[in-house]
């Protein structure tokens, strides 16, 4: 049904501070990058990883002495056959996860994202594994369903698992605070089972990988980058900020450059050429070193229509930059501290996003005060002090 992808002595794992991390692939999301920097720093406990589907470009980044598990066959594309063919590779996911645990000896089962959050908990509750099930929640489950879950069926799935499963969970560790009050008060799930983690940020790998490599966005000389990175997908708003950025008058010589891949490359392509931009915006491939880019950038601008707690936050505050935001989250406005780490506008306004963007291209003193505010901000944030939160956390779990 699957296999070892590294070798490994399996009973050297049969311990009972061995924590198997669970999730889909390793792409390049935010849950997968806070789920590798756990993996690689995790001192205190001895994880293991399993996934759904071995795929994703930060496989290759994980610590080289991590055992890694996975699930025959895709996760993902089980998602393009019918219910039968998914019903069956979702028992498939619970063997699998319910063997590894029994060769590891994992006491803890870690998750990250629904699907594998659905395989834990139905592997603990229905296939009876003696293992306690974390479970770790990136998304605004409220906010982001009608982007997430596109049909009425999924969405009212997503509902009933959340509302009737999390609560089978030992522990729930939420990214944010409005991430842990949606669940209390949308779902009725236990205050007292939620923990706030906020994500790790590796402030000094994303400074020294800012500095790999020649300078990859070019353009004319002295033109004044704004990036963005994320998802090409309906709730970044990117074509609300493309709009925005047209606005901006030519003597500003601002470039922007949004970095990511999606569905939504064609439209958002077709929006830049009806627009006139032509080589002022650009498109970049998704990239495992977004951060090359955006150090060459003057700003970063976040143009969501909902966010939990967005890493890129950090790695912009790492880099010095200043932040341009929708308020589109509690999350978001935890993390820039209600404005006092970034500028805030309203979501799916294209007037008021353009009006920031003049503002940070502009204001030198509001671009040094949001600057001077994330570098505060983000050492609350940094990789040590995050991951022996998250390390006690699970070690909690291990010991109840």
């Amino acid at each position: 049904m699957g296999q070892v992808d590294r070798a490994c002595d399996e009973s050297e794992y049969v311990k009972s501070d061995t924590v198997l991390f669970l999730a889909r692939n390793m792409h390049l999301g935010g849950a997968e990058r806070a789920l590798l920097l756990y993996l690689n720093h995790v001192a205190a406990l001895r994880p293991v990883l399993l996934l759904l589907s071995r795929e994703g470009r930060l496989l290759s980044e994980l610590r080289s002495d991590l055992p890694v598990f996975h699930v025959a066959g895709s996760a993902e594309a089980a998602a393009y056959r019918g219910r039968v063919h998914q019903v069956t590779t979702l028992l498939q996911e619970c063997r699998r996860l319910r063997a590894v645990v029994t060769d590891t000896g994992a006491a803890v089962v870690s998750s990250f994202l629904m699907r594998s959050h659905i395989v834990a908990l139905l592997t603990k509750i229905a296939l009876r594994a003696r293992v306690r099930v974390v479970l770790n929640v990136h998304e605004h489950m409220t906010e982001s369903a009608a982007y997430l879950y596109p049909t009425w069926i999924d969405r009212a799935l997503m509902r009933a698992i959340t509302r009737y499963l999390f609560p089978r969970a030992d522990r729930i560790v939420a990214v944010a605070e409005g991430v842990k009050q949606d669940l209390v008060t949308n779902f009725a799930i236990p205050a007292e089972r939620i923990t706030v983690v906020h994500n790790p940020i590796d402030t000094q790998n994303v400074q020294q990988r800012a500095r790999d490599g020649p300078t990859p966005l070019g353009g004319a000389v002295g033109r004044r980058w704004v990036i963005a990175v994320g998802r090409l997908v309906p709730l970044k708003g990117y074509d609300c900020l493309i709009e925005a950025f047209a606005r901006l008058p030519p003597s500003l010589d601002a470039g922007l450059a949004i970095v990511g891949d999606g569905p939504e490359r064609p439209r958002l392509e077709a929006l830049i050429r009806r627009l006139g931009l032509g080589d002022r915006a650009r498109l970049v491939e998704a990239q495992s070193n977004p951060w090359r880019y955006m150090a060459q950038a003057e700003l970063l601008v976040l143009s969501s229509f909902t966010e939990a707690f967005p890493n890129v936050f950090g790695e912009a505050m790492a880099l010095g930059l200043p932040i341009l935001s929708t308020d589109c989250g509690a999350g978001v406005r935890e993390y820039l501290e209600d404005g006092r780490s970034g500028l805030l506008v309203p979501p799916g306004d294209a007037a008021a996003l353009a009006d920031g963007l003049r503002r940070l291209l502009t204001e030198g003193e509001l671009r040094r005060r949001l600057v001077e505010h994330g570098r505060q901000r983000v050492a609350a944030l940094d990789l040590p002090r995050a991951v022996r939160a998250y390390e006690r956390l699970l070690t909690d779990v291990v010991k109840a």
